[in-house]
C-alpha cells in the first residue's frame, strides 16, 4: 500500500497536468544493452526544448541505480515493496 500511495504524491505533478504526461510513463527497453531505461517526455520551451524523466517510482529507481535489466529492475522494485 505504502509503494503506490508514494508513487501516486511523487506522480501528482503529471497527473494533474502541472507538467507535460504522456500517454506511456513506463521505462523503455533499450534492445542494444538489454536493459531497461527511464522512460522521458520531450518539452518545447521559448529557451528550447527539455526532457524530463517521467514521474513514476519505476523511473526513480533507474534514475538512482542506472539502467538495470528486467530482472534486477523486478527484485529492486519488490524489495522496495
Amino acid at each position: 500500500f505504502i509503494p503506490q500511495l508514494l508513487n501516486f504524491l511523487y506522480s501528482i505533478p503529471q497527473l494533474f497536468k502541472l507538467v507535460p504526461c504522456p500517454k506511456h510513463r513506463l521505462p523503455k527497453y533499450n534492445a542494444k544493452t538489454g536493459r531497461m531505461e527511464p522512460s522521458t517526455t520531450t518539452t518545447t520551451t521559448p529557451e528550447g526544448t527539455k526532457e524530463r524523466v517521467n514521474m513514476t517510482l519505476i523511473n526513480a529507481c533507474l534514475q538512482i541505480f542506472g539502467p538495470l535489466s528486467e530482472e534486477v529492475l523486478c527484485v529492486v522494485l519488490l524489495t522496495f515493496q
